[in-house]
């Protein structure tokens, strides 16, 4: 029982993971010839919208790519690269740039020029800051910079104006942003496997609907009445010995995970959860009675496990 209960919290956490890698290029490869290298490409340069060089063993994306004007989805994940052209960031059509899994140590402070993107993965690499101005990305929705070596990210992230997935799994961040409380298009934020122990500004956007805060150091949380439109809250595996009263002033929360917490106390108000369905807090310290508590005053047909 404890097994399946702990794989339902894992199932739910990888629902915004797969959320987070949703690319519009899948939407739009239907619609034009899809170019496999960049000498291909070079024999009709202004023909090149979509441009695959996945898996290619490239080691650096050369400047030719910058002859491709027309350039809206670049993909170069699984290539070890280390660097990208600074050219890349001369194609202001571009809409998307996939380059998951390489060995990129930088994000160029160019990228502001880039005002059309709307999906950028930069996920397992090796960055350690990104720059100030990212804040330039004006019509960024995606971006994930999960599984590099950030230690903080700047104040600008929050000034993202149209962000609505943010991941930042599988860094060393020990913080947020406060200005993450005033990025008004936040649907979907998770900072899983880092090393947090402070996140308020984060509860105080009234916009984001699903949090993922699973593997951290977190001793406490935060007033969190600011998130209230939040649906999923995820905090397994982290150091809470209580849980705030205002979380039970979120209405519409669906989904809460607070297992492997050193839990003794659940908040007063848990019959005010009228919205939950699912609550699964095993391995914690909660005495029986308020197993039984939480039994009786949450909802009629909420999925309860402690074990």
């Amino acid at each position: 029982m404890m097994k399946k209960s702990f794989l339902t919290a894992l199932f739910i956490g990888s629902l915004l993971s797969a959320h987070a890698q949703q690319s519009m290029l899948e939407l739009e490869s239907g619609k034009h010839k899809i170019y496999h290298s960049i000498a291909e490409g070079l024999v009709e340069p202004d023909q090149v919208i979509i441009l695959n060089l996945r898996q290619t063993e490239l080691t650096y994306l050369p400047d030719e790519v910058g002859q491709f004007k027309n350039l809206r989805f670049i993909n170069v994940m699984k290539n070890g690269m280390t660097g990208l052209s600074e050219q890349l960031y001369t194609l202001e059509a571009l809409r998307e740039i996939n380059a998951r899994e390489n060995k990129i140590p930088v994000l160029s402070k160019r990228c502001a020029r880039l005002k059309q993107l709307v999906f950028l993965d930069l996920s397992r690499n090796a960055i350690a800051y990104l720059p100030k101005k990212i804040k330039g990305l004006e019509k960024l929705q995606m971006l994930n910079v999960s599984e590099n070596k950030l230690t903080a990210l700047p104040a600008q992230v929050g000034k993202l104006r149209s962000v609505r997935t943010l991941n930042v799994d599988k860094n060393q961040l020990e913080a947020l942003p406060a200005s993450l409380a005033g990025t008004q298009s936040l649907e979907h934020f998770s900072a899983a496997y880092n090393r947090l122990h402070a996140v308020d500004g984060l509860f105080k956007n009234a916009h984001v609907i699903s949090i993922n805060l699973q593997n951290n150091a977190l001793a406490a949380l935060p007033d969190v009445s600011g998130a209230r439109n939040l649906e999923s809250l995820l905090l397994a595996f982290n150091q809470l010995t209580t849980l705030p009263e205002s979380l039970c002033t979120l209405d519409k929360l669906e989904t809460l995970v607070v297992s492997y917490n050193p839990l003794t106390q659940l908040p007063a108000g848990l019959d005010k959860l009228t919205g939950l369905k699912t609550f699964i807090a095993i391995e914690t310290k909660l005495p029986e009675s308020e197993k039984e508590r939480a039994k009786r005053l949450l909802p009629k047909g909420c999925d309860v496990r402690f074990e």
